[in-house]
């Protein structure tokens, strides 16, 4: 309706629901409704509607702003406890992001660490030597070695070779390879990459208040003490899974990950990487990863369902080896065995974790 989409609907109301506030939003929703209805009522020369027939019509309607504006009026007490939990997020994600941009290059220095020392072959056309020519600003005195042929037989000789000022030497060394660099490619995206890195710097740093205030909206609603309980072992353990995968993939993965795609052209073409595709990459990677290591938590939630057994859990390893390496081959974004087993392992390991879990679910 009025060419909005359900997502722009959500994104539109959400925002509302921050900044108008929870009391004041269904009031808000329907008068901003019922202008624009009236708007259109009115290009079309008919009557303007009130407040009481327009809810009228959206009721016999179904209208979706209609549900909207009932179920804000039924929770209006959750959601604005929501709304102080949401803006004391926002805050603390703000805050952190500051931080990160004060620091912003000792977090690309650390970003950029695995190809730093990084070298590719040289490009095509590139000699394998270097030749140079060096000229001698003041006399110089070199102690030499040579072997001279006498009646048939080498003899070593070691002598002082005096060259004077001026004196051209030819000196032929092996071509260095290409160190990589990466480079930005619009005017925009060295500022829009550096807001992201310190966007999720910022939100690594507020991370435990987001996690604070997440259970502290939930914890209300947790009345038996053995689901308080489980939060409390629950939430450590998912965070340092998930750091666990993030370190990980950081040390392990993304060196040679990139070593094997970025020296890939064996000098056929130069390897130019954006700084945005960089730092995508990585924290694409590490993100996906972080997430593949909370399967042992997986397992056990499975299990706590009764979805799954500790019995049957522990007569499909075989098929978890199988599927271990297929998601390695699916996350790895380098085709090569080594990379693959050096994800599939771990996730076989931590699948082994999670039955261990499962025996006490």
């Amino acid at each position: 309706m009025f060419g909005l989409s359900p997502l722009m609907l959500v994104i539109l109301v959400g925002l509302a629901f921050v900044i108008i506030g929870p009391k004041m939003l269904p009031a808000s929703i329907e008068g901003l409704w019922l202008a624009l209805t009236n708007l259109q009522r009115q290009q079309r020369s008919e009557p303007l509607l009130t407040m009481e027939e327009a809810r009228v019509i959206w009721k016999a309607s179904g209208s979706v702003i209609f549900q909207i504006v009932q179920v804000l009026n039924a929770v209006v007490e959750h959601l604005e406890e929501m709304r102080s939990r949401i803006i004391r997020i926002v805050m603390a994600l703000a805050l952190g992001t500051i931080v990160c941009l004060a620091f912003y290059s000792q977090i690309y220095e650390f970003m950029l660490r695995p190809i730093n020392n990084l070298k590719v072959p040289n490009s095509p056309g590139t000699p394998a030597v270097t030749k140079t020519t060096l000229t001698l600003e003041a006399d110089q005195v070199f102690s030499v070695t040579l072997t001279l042929p006498q009646a048939g037989i080498p003899t070593t000789v070691t002598t002082n070779l005096v060259m004077p000022r001026g004196t051209s030497i030819s000196v032929s060394e092996p071509t260095a390879q290409q160190q990589i660099r990466p480079v930005f490619l619009q005017p925009t995206e060295m500022f829009i990459t550096t807001f992201k890195v310190c966007l999720l710097g910022g939100f690594a740093l507020a991370l435990p208040v987001i996690v604070f205030q997440l259970i502290a909206f939930i914890w209300p609603a947790l009345i038996y003490e053995h689901e308080r309980r489980w939060v409390y072992i629950i939430v450590p353990l998912a965070s340092v899974f998930f750091v666990g995968g993030i370190l990980f993939s950081y040390f392990f993965l993304i060196p040679f990950a990139l070593k094997y795609l970025l020296t890939f052209g064996g000098g056929i073409a130069v390897a130019m990487p954006s700084i945005g595709s960089i730092i995508s990459f990585e924290t694409t990677l590490m993100f996906w990863i972080g997430v593949v290591f909370e399967t042992p938590l997986f397992v056990f939630f499975l299990a706590k369902l009764k979805v799954v057994s500790y019995p049957r859990l522990k007569s499909m390893w075989q098929v978890a080896i199988l599927i271990a390496f297929v998601v390695g081959a699916v996350i790895t974004p380098t085709p090569d065995p080594i990379n693959q087993a050096i994800v599939a392992i771990p996730i076989f390991l931590l699948y082994l974790l999670g039955v261990v879990l499962a025996r006490f679910a």
